[in-house]
């Protein structure tokens, strides 16, 4: 496999991608690719002075042969000197979405609509146009990111308050709440931020190329089933702090999930709500605003707090194509169990055995 090396350059109020160098005497390339959260890299090269110094660089990036848009950014290099084996470079770094998380939500930001519009306001506030704070938003305001709006199949309504947290993590965090993956593409003159779904490619569907893996297709290994419903509960009061000082409490359910599960089906938790604040970028959140964020907080909890139906499986390395981030697939183990899952990581290797991809599933559901 070829590897790409660009250069970030910065020259006054414009900057380039360059690309300086290749790669292709790897002895491993361990790429992985993540559906909601950042994914990383790791490359082993016999080591020489020339790449030394290329490496030893800031704002270096690397691509794949073919793969423009999925590139990684080099954070990390080790050289290992050995009079026998020889010397080596591992180069390690992550996906270009860790840019994002080189800002932090500066300012108090009270975000409600749904989840996506939200993570849209969040880019375009802390990262791509940054309001204005005299002129700190001059160094913030990351001019090689652009934000490409998706239309999602489905939408869940979202309010919360954020204030120095890092922004990559509010994004993830937001994406969870939301089921859906982010991207961070390159196009070799800059980023591109968006939000996906995956393919539906389960059983249980017609529309799409099914991907099943059971002990039939010699692609599943050990399987554990579990139920366990130990942390559940289907009612939560969140308490926070009005400016005041008084506290505050929202108690919530949802009152369809609810409607047969009186007295010893009735499970009731309660968090802390303190986080949140009755202040906003805005001014004073009314008591009905604040009520509103307090009841979110309720919403994510409850969204946690479910009877974990779950079966887990060993996935054998396949041949990719099939199936990619964010897709579901269907798992089948040898006494009937039916399960879904979701793609949430692919991590493909190669070395001198050859090139193998290995899934990694999440979000599981038993069908």
């Amino acid at each position: 496999m070829v590897l790409y090396i660009w250069k970030y350059t910065r020259t006054g109020d414009t900057g380039t991608f360059t690309r300086i160098a290749l790669i292709d005497n790897a002895c491993s390339i361990i790429w992985v690719r993540r559906y909601q959260t950042a994914g990383e890299f790791e490359v082993y090269v016999p080591a020489t002075r020339e790449l030394l110094n290329i490496v030893r660089q800031n704002e270096l990036f690397i691509t794949r042969e073919n793969d423009l848009k999925n590139a990684m950014k080099i954070q990390k290099v080790e050289l290992n000197t050995d009079p026998d084996e020889g010397d080596f470079l591992t180069i390690y770094g992550k996906s270009a979405a860790c840019i994002i998380g080189q800002r932090i939500v500066r300012r108090l930001q009270n975000v409600s609509g749904t989840v996506q519009e939200c993570v849209y306001k969040m880019i375009l506030d802390e990262c791509i146009d940054p309001l204005p704070r005299k002129d700190l938003n001059l160094w913030r305001k990351m001019d090689v990111l652009t934000l490409q709006r998706t239309v999602l199949p489905t939408s869940t309504d979202f309010t919360m308050q954020y204030y120095g947290q890092n922004l990559l993590k509010v994004i993830e965090d937001m994406c969870a709440v939301g089921d859906f993956g982010y991207k961070v593409e390159f196009t070799g003159e800059g980023f591109v931020f968006s939000l996906y779904v995956g393919v539906d490619r389960t059983v249980s569907q017609l529309e799409n190329q099914r991907v099943i893996f059971s002990e039939e297709f010699e692609n599943l290994g050990e399987c554990n089933y579990t139920y366990d419903n130990s942390g559940f509960c289907n009612a939560v009061m969140s308490t926070g702090q009005n400016s005041n000082g008084t506290k505050v409490s929202v108690y919530w359910f949802n009152r369809d999930e609810v409607l047969n599960c009186k007295g010893l089906c009735y499970y009731e938790s309660t968090i802390d709500g303190s986080e949140v604040t009755q202040s906003g970028d805005s001014g004073q959140m009314t008591p009905t605003e604040y009520s509103e964020k307090l009841k979110q907080l309720c919403k994510i909890h409850l969204s946690k707090a479910k009877t974990q139906d779950d079966l887990n499986a060993e996935i054998f390395p396949t041949n990719t194509g099939e199936y990619d981030l964010g897709d579901r697939v269907s798992i089948v183990n040898r006494y009937g169990v039916t399960g879904a899952a979701t793609v949430m990581e692919i991590t493909e290797i190669e070395d001198e055995t050859g090139h193998r991809t290995i899934p990694t599933l999440g979000k599981w559901s038993v069908q």
